[in-house]
């Protein structure tokens, strides 16, 4: 696994190669503005009505040029959330076992059908259709011979499913948080449905980002997973690693920001150890746990997994499935350090009882 697989937003480039198009599409963009290194009042009133005028158009990955250079200049810094640490029930006693239910066999499906809206491609599924598909990779868990075998559209829709009703269990039902330093001391699910009211499954993607514009709303895009990544999504493993992208993509959604909410959260730069000959930005530019980046909620997500800070349960497995998520949790984080261009998080050893204490 690479710390930027299907974890990036695309900017298309740097800025400064951009110039031309941003001029062309918005003529009343000069130049001097965007490179004015002390900005006024009239320059930052100019580069917003610009970037909410990409976002009415739809030229959002133009919005998110100029969205990076109300951040570079300094006409924006987003505001810190407030960090309320609550004590953390685990919601969760075996994150095996809770795995083998089937979504719509839980009392708080609805509950989450009612909070996130799914589609492909842009076309919404009915909650009824929603059901049908998910049962169809129930059954085909159950009995791999069963007729008609999931598409990985339906497959997708499953783990989407499973990733949400995790989130939901794993702080106490949704309703107490963990001390996560970026949900202001509400549940990660809570927090999920504050930034974003759904998710957007699309095959003509390479990569997942966020966030399409719906109204007021925001909606993550993930591309729709290879069919060999399949039974290991069906794992904790699996729904860890695309709950850690949910968060990560989250993360980016502009009610992360003070009203207006218009502009992308914690874009992307390109100065970072892992950004390589990448042309798409993979950089967060420091690790504050603060305020925390994209990268670091997937890094702090896996150390605290790891170490139990937020218990699911899977201690609880046997020794050698311990061993094997152990492993891959204590590599994933390691490997998001590169994301940071500087200060970057301290590696993770591993802890004497990994996941933490197998819950009573």
């Amino acid at each position: 696994m690479t710390p930027s697989e299907g974890l990036r937003l695309d900017l298309r480039g740097a800025i400064l190669c951009s110039a031309l198009a941003l001029a062309v599409l918005f003529p009343s963009l000069a130049l001097a503005q965007i490179h004015n290194p002390i900005p006024g009042p009239a320059v930052c009133a100019s580069l917003t009505i610009q970037y909410e005028k990409a976002i009415e158009t739809k030229h959002y990955t133009t919005a998110q040029q100029i969205g990076t250079e109300l951040v570079k200049v300094g006409c924006y810094k987003p505001k810190p959330p407030p960090i309320r640490v609550k004590a953390c029930s685990a919601g969760i006693k075996n994150i095996a076992t809770f795995l083998q239910t089937c979504p719509p066999a839980d009392p708080a499906y609805p509950t989450i059908l009612h909070d996130f809206s799914l589609s492909f491609d842009g076309t919404a599924f009915s909650n009824q259709q929603r059901t049908q598909d998910v049962q169809t990779v129930c059954n085909n868990i159950v009995n791999p011979n069963s007729s008609p075998a999931p598409t990985l559209k339906q497959q997708a829709e499953y783990t989407v499913m499973q990733i949400l009703r995790t989130m939901y269990y794993m702080d106490n039902q949704g309703l107490t948080g963990c001390a996560y330093p970026w949900t202001g001391g509400t549940s990660l699910y809570a927090w999920e449905k504050s930034m974003l009211a759904g998710v957007d499954i699309r095959d003509d993607s390479a990569y997942s980002d966020c966030c399409e514009v719906n109204g007021s709303n925001y909606i993550i895009a993930i591309m729709e997973p290879a069919a060999d990544q399949y039974p290991i999504q069906y794992t904790w493993e699996g729904i860890a690693n695309r709950m850690a992208l949910f968060v990560h993509e989250a993360r980016h959604s502009p009610k992360n920001l003070p009203p207006p909410n218009t502009l992308f959260a914690f874009l992307h730069s390109m100065c970072c150890p892992a950004q390589g000959d990448s042309v798409t930005a993979a950089c967060d530019n420091t690790y504050d746990e603060q305020d925390l980046a994209p990268y670091g909620t997937q890094y702090w997500l896996f150390r605290a997994w790891l170490n139990g800070t937020v218990n699911v349960g899977y201690a609880c497995m046997d020794a050698a499935d311990v061993q094997a998520t152990s492993q891959l949790f204590q590599g994933a984080a390691n490997a998001y350090i590169s994301n940071f261009c500087t200060d970057p998080p301290p590696s993770v050893a591993m802890p004497a009882t990994p996941g933490g204490p197998c819950p009573p």
